[in-house]
C-alpha cells in the first residue's frame, strides 16, 4: 500500500489525485494549511476541500476492484500555546478533518504537544533537534 498524506488542496490537485491512483496508492490526503490563530469556522475550510480523482480514473478502479481514499487534513502552523486549546477537539470544526497535523514553531511549544498528545491524536512536525525528550511521538519524529 502506498499513502501520500499531504497534497494541496488547490488548482489541480484532482490531476494529482489521479495519477497517484493510477499508480497504484490507495490513500491520499487533500491538506489544507492554517497559520497564526485557528478560526472559529474551521469547518468551512473542511467543506472547501472537495477534491477527488477524475471520473474516469473512478470508473476504472471500481471495474477492477480497487479503491482510493482521499482524507481532509488541516496543518496548523502553531506559534501560541493559546492555540493548543482548539486542537484538542474544543474547535468543532476540527472534528471534521481527517487528519490533524501541527507544526510548531518553538521548541517549548513542541513539549506542549507531545504531553497533550498523549490524550489526542496527531501528527506533528519538529522544528528542532531534542536527545532529551522521552515521548515516543517525538522519538518517531525527530531530526
Amino acid at each position: 500500500m502506498f499513502y501520500d498524506l499531504f497534497i494541496p488542496a488547490e488548482r489541480g490537485a484532482e490531476k494529482t489525485l489521479s495519477m497517484l491512483a493510477r499508480l497504484g496508492y490507495s490513500c491520499a490526503a487533500a491538506s489544507c494549511t492554517v497559520t497564526g490563530k485557528i478560526p472559529q469556522d474551521v469547518g468551512l475550510l473542511a467543506k472547501g476541500i472537495d477534491v477527488d480523482v477524475a471520473p474516469d480514473v473512478r470508473a476504472t478502479l471500481a471495474a477492477t476492484g480497487k479503491s482510493f481514499t482521499v482524507l481532509k487534513r488541516i496543518t496548523v502552523e502553531l506559534s501560541d500555546t493559546k492555540e493548543c486549546y482548539h486542537l484538542n477537539g474544543n474547535t468543532p470544526g476540527m472534528k471534521e478533518f481527517d487528519i490533524v497535523a501541527v507544526n510548531p514553531t518553538t521548541e517549548k511549544l513542541w513539549a506542549q504537544c507531545c504531553v497533550q498528545s498523549r490524550t489526542a491524536k496527531k501528527c506533528y512536525s519538529h522544528p528542532v533537534h531534542c536527545d532529551r525528550c522521552t515521548h515516543a511521538i517525538c522519538k518517531l519524529r525527530c531530526c
